[in-house]
């Protein structure tokens, strides 16, 4: 469960992957209109989907923001995430990036 206070200490690697990933860029090229008859779950799913492949693409460039995220998130140390296996620390990632609760937050928090 992510708590406030885990959501507050992952602000500021949110921000940062953010800034370094230019997602506003992304977000802007990838923002899809809804349409009549959408089905606006399946277009959230398939829109979050793109930007778990974008992100988990360029990991290399926010290795250290992931590594501080999955920790405070899975109250575990950083260097406990870098032993953990690279199958691990995506999912995890990744059930964080889903997270449509704690994405709002994060949205909020970079405005």
């Amino acid at each position: 469960m992510i708590t406030n206070d885990k959501a507050f200490d992952m602000l500021p690697h949110a921000v940062d992957i953010f800034e370094k990933l230019d997602m506003e860029k992304f977000i802007k090229e990838n923002t899809v209109e809804v349409e009549e008859g959408d089905d606006e779950t399946t277009l959230t799913k398939e829109q979050g989907m793109k930007m778990v492949k974008y992100v988990v693409r360029n990991a290399n460039k926010v290795k250290e923001e992931v590594f501080n995220i999955v920790a405070i998130s899975t109250d575990k140390t950083v260097d406990e995430v870098r032993k953990d296996s690279v199958s691990i620390t995506i999912n995890t990632f990744k059930e964080i990036l889903q997270d449509e609760e704690l994405m709002g937050f994060f949205s909020q928090g970079t405005k």
